[in-house]
């Protein structure tokens, strides 16, 4: 199902994909999102009249609200976490799901024949609302760390380009009595550099560690959660 001009929403039936929607374009080799909707294969999804919601059903008579923040570039930022409620029997796989224009009701149905009305309060949509806050925030972070390692890496190379550089003598007549000056000279910043050399790989280094531990956080929460 397409979402944005460049975007779209797909889900497959395998073993480890299965109840997983990927946000995908034809721009990138790999998903722009993967999300854990579902316990069994994905087989209905829609947006709500605003736009607000992405609603999925299962074929274990699941259905599931996911809310969509505001639009990163060409793609949608579609919540980390989902309300998921087993409305029909469990092998009754819905068929049709849909929210009312005010977004108070939702409305579902599935092949075991039933119709069913849920209502949808003001708390669920404040939480949904939170978990959208909360997701730019973990987002805004993560970008941070990642050009903060940029340019310290990048901070590096120049501090490295430019110690290689050696100054040129041009007067031969002078050039027998600063050799030990020159030679001292460049040892003294030879020395400084390293040291500073030392202290970005340092911190290069512990910004990484606090990288990767918030990826391992991230990742050892369930993936409803992620």
């Amino acid at each position: 199902m397409f979402i944005t001009n460049s975007t779209f929403l797909v889900s497959f039936d395998g073993p480890e994909t299965k109840g997983v929607l990927y946000e995908c374009s034809f721009d990138y080799k790999h998903p722009l999102q993967e999300l854990a909707s579902h316990s069994a294969s994905i087989v209905f999804m829609r947006l709500s009249h605003s736009g607000r919601y992405l609603i999925t059903g299962g074929s274990d008579g699941s259905v599931a609200l996911r809310g969509i923040g505001e639009q990163l570039d060409s793609s949608l930022r579609l919540a980390s976490k989902c309300w998921r409620g087993t409305l029909h029997g469990c092998d009754a796989a819905i068929t049709g799901a849909s929210m009312s224009f005010d977004e108070e009701t939702l409305v579902s149905s599935a092949v075991d024949g039933n119709v069913l009305q849920l209502r949808v309060t003001e708390d669920f949509h404040a939480s949904m609302a939170q978990v959208l806050v909360q997701d730019a925030s973990a987002l805004k972070e993560r970008e941070l760390m990642a050009e903060a390692v940029r340019l310290e890496e990048l901070k590096a190379q120049a501090e490295v380009a430019e110690e290689a550089k050696v100054e040129d003598i041009v007067d031969p007549k002078h050039y027998s009595i600063q050799q030990e000056k020159i030679q001292a000279e460049e040892d003294r910043r030879r020395a400084e550099a390293e040291k500073k050399k030392e202290r970005v790989r340092e911190t290069i280094l512990q910004i990484r560690e606090e990288f990767e531990q918030l990826v391992q956080a991230n990742e050892a929460l369930p993936p409803a959660e992620r």
